[in-house]
């Protein structure tokens, strides 16, 4: 048993005599304690009964065990930074050093093979796996007031949680925009009920945002009338 495998207790090896039975001392390197870490000891064992001599020699090679490894966090949303997958192992407690396919930096939206290794002294193994990473959802934030006067000029602003610009369209109603993108303005051409959406459509990291969709009731401005002159001569 020159060959045996880390557990945490010492390595002790083992030995057999002719004639049986004689009294033998082994040391590891010098020393009368058995290794417990992985390592390669020179092993001597000599008799120790004053009624026989005799030497044997070998090298005791403690190997690392083997433990097991999770990868954890292998799908994920796409958030503009570097990625991590993490792992647990078992034993608990050993640091693993994750490799990813082709040493890329796993940011965008995508597939990306990745290994965790054990490293450490006494222990070896490790895990291959895919992190998958996925377009982000967004919102829209679009306020608008929900009562103007024909001669209002209202602006129009919305942003989207991505930060990628927001588009406007005139669904319905007695309304012209100022232009399609945020920031822009409508005016009005009449009274009545005026319908307005803001979207985005998204990219190859984020998803397309719900559409938020506002209502403007228009009506006519009060404007004032005076006659003159009212008293005329004939």
């Amino acid at each position: 048993d020159l060959l045996q495998t880390y557990n945490g207790d010492p390595r002790v090896v083992s030995y057999t005599t002719e004639p049986p039975g004689i009294a033998v001392e082994v040391r590891y390197e010098g020393l009368t304690n058995a290794p417990v870490a992985v390592g390669s000891y020179e092993v001597t064992a000599t008799f120790s009964d004053p009624l026989y001599e005799g030497l044997a020699t070998g090298a005791l090679v403690v190997a690392k065990a083997d433990a097991s490894v999770y990868l954890d966090g292998l799908t994920q949303a796409y958030n503009g930074s570097v990625r991590s997958v993490t792992a647990t192992t078992l034993p608990a407690g050993l640091t693993v050093v994750m490799a990813y396919a082709g040493g890329v930096q796993p940011i965008d939206p995508g597939s990306y093979g990745v290994t965790g290794t054990v490293s450490d002294l006494n222990y070896q193994g490790s895990m291959t796996g895919t992190l998958s990473i996925l377009q982000s959802s967004q919102t829209i934030v679009f306020d608008l007031p929900t009562n103007q006067l024909t001669t209002y000029t209202t602006p129009l602003n919305a942003s989207a949680s991505s930060g990628l610009p927001v588009s406007f369209t005139l669904v319905s109603g007695p309304a012209q925009l100022g232009g399609a993108i945020s920031p822009s303005q409508m005016t009005y051409t009449g009274p009545g009920e005026v319908v307005v959406s803001a979207s985005q459509a998204g990219n190859a990291q984020w998803e397309p945002a719900a559409t938020v969709t506002r209502t403007v009731t228009v009506v006519k401005a009060v404007a004032s009338l005076a006659l003159s002159p009212l008293q005329q001569a004939y």
